[in-house]
């Protein structure tokens, strides 16, 4: 008996409102459920079999009767299962995940890798259900199959191959960082949240720091930064990328006078590799500004 450690997993994300049913197969599906859910496989496929002869066009009984026969390796009929849930619907992206994971174990790559292919392009969202399957150990050198796992990594992490949200990578690393000639302190950038956000982490010679948080924002077709620092400073910009080089706005009120306080926040990439940081800031509403902070990034 063969059956995979992402099998809970799977069949709790496989687990949908469905329409509503009748009393009886309500309560035939709860028993063949919780037989399943037991791995009392061979009681759950028989449960499931009785099921699927009564109502014919249970897509969701099929499926887990196939999941039932997958377990107990008897994999064509397992497949027969598995088509049938698809043919009426019932979780299309699981159907192929299974099929894939059946003819792979079977030896027939050509139509795993199909499969692997379609759910990829349907948006199959789980890369770790993927990666982690040991029925596609055979397949893991294969090209195809590392082009599919790729499409499906963006299906679950669309920002990291979004052109728009690789715009700022250019201050991705770890900086030292000067201003006038003087250290200022060191920086480290790291890309988190499957590359929606670059996280800024600040400490400057004197010891302040502050962190920010700096993401491409889809719903208004711009970026934000929030900047949070140890004396209870924060800014909130926004801005966009231009010819290379991202130009960041912002507006702050004194919290005792409310004067308004505008700021300019411009960071350019060098043809060095280094990256220069110019924050400027006006309180007479843009007529004049005055440079807070000049700053070239260096690696170190």
């Amino acid at each position: 008996m063969r059956h995979s450690n992402s099998f809970v997993l799977f069949f709790i994300l496989t687990l949908v409102q469905i329409a509503p049913v009748s009393a009886d197969l309500a309560e035939d599906q709860a028993s063949a459920a919780m037989a399943l859910s037991e791995s009392r496989f061979q009681e759950a496929a028989a449960l499931y079999s009785a099921i699927v002869e009564q109502y014919p066009e249970d897509g969701q009984s099929y499926y887990y009767l196939g999941s039932a026969l997958m377990s107990l390796d008897h994999l064509d009929e397992a497949a027969a299962a598995f088509e049938s849930a698809g043919e009426f619907g019932f979780q299309p992206l699981g159907v192929g995940y299974r099929l894939a994971r059946i003819r792979a174990r079977q030896g027939d790559t050509e139509t795993a890798l199909e499969y692997l292919e379609d759910i990829a392009a349907q948006g199959f969202p789980t890369p770790q259900l993927i990666e982690n399957e040991a029925d596609f150990d055979s397949l893991k050198q294969d090209s195809r199959y590392l082009a599919a796992l790729d499409v499906i990594r963006s299906n679950r992490y669309p920002c990291l191959n979004n052109p728009k949200n690789r715009e700022f990578d250019f201050w991705l690393g770890e900086w030292n960082v000067t201003a006038l000639g003087q250290a200022a302190g060191s920086n480290d950038i790291q890309l988190i949240l499957g590359g929606c956000v670059l996280f800024e982490n600040w400490t400057s010679v004197s010891g302040t720091s502050g962190k920010s948080f700096n993401f491409y924002d889809a719903n208004e077709d711009h970026w934000r930064q929030i900047w949070v620092d140890d004396t209870g400073g924060v800014v909130e910009f926004t801005g966009q990328f231009r010819d290379g080089v991202l130009y960041y706005t912002g507006v702050t009120h004194d919290p005792s006078s409310g004067a308004e306080m505008q700021h300019k926040l411009t960071f350019t990439p060098n043809r060095d590799g280094s990256v220069r940081q110019l924050w400027e800031q006006s309180t007479d509403q843009g007529a004049s500004w005055q440079v807070a902070f000049d700053g070239l990034y260096q690696k170190p």
